[in-house]
């Protein structure tokens, strides 16, 4: 049976000026504020492009570690961060890309084979499945030495 995910969003007001919150099921969000300022820099706050950030690093992190722990190789650390550009554009605000930057310490693997796993993880992430064909994914992977 597939998995389901709720958020719930509350508003008042107008978009420069009111405010709102966003909570999940779970208790990771609870009443968390959002702002239109907050969306553009102007003031501290959590954002749209953040939250889809934040589940993008999560899944690409997980993606990841499959992989690699598939063809043998179980990551000691992954860092990932997802980065959204937003802003203005024709005919409005949008999204206009995506930077997925992954650092790894893998024992037993050569560089050629992580970035190859690195890019396959990519594309088989089911937020990145979700954002295809919509969005420019950029990855950067770095495989870090161990000691």
């Amino acid at each position: 049976m597939p998995a389901t995910s709720t958020a719930r969003a509350h508003w008042t007001g107008s978009t420069l000026e009111g405010s709102g919150t966003v909570t999940t099921d779970s208790p990771a969000l609870d009443a968390t504020q959002l702002t239109w300022k907050s969306r553009i820099g102007e003031e501290a706050g959590t954002t749209p492009e953040e939250l889809l950030a934040a589940g993008h690093a999560g899944c690409y992190a997980m993606a990841f570690s499959f992989a690699l722990s598939n063809d043998g190789h179980t990551p000691e650390t992954l860092d990932v961060a997802a980065t959204f550009t937003f802003g203005p554009d024709d005919s409005g605000f949008s999204i206009s890309g995506i930077k997925l930057s992954v650092e790894g310490t893998v024992p037993g693997i050569d560089e050629a084979r992580f970035l190859e796993l690195a890019e396959g993880a990519k594309d088989g992430c089911p937020v990145s499945k979700a954002f295809a064909g919509n969005l420019p994914i950029e990855l950067d992977a770095r495989l870090l030495q161990t000691a």
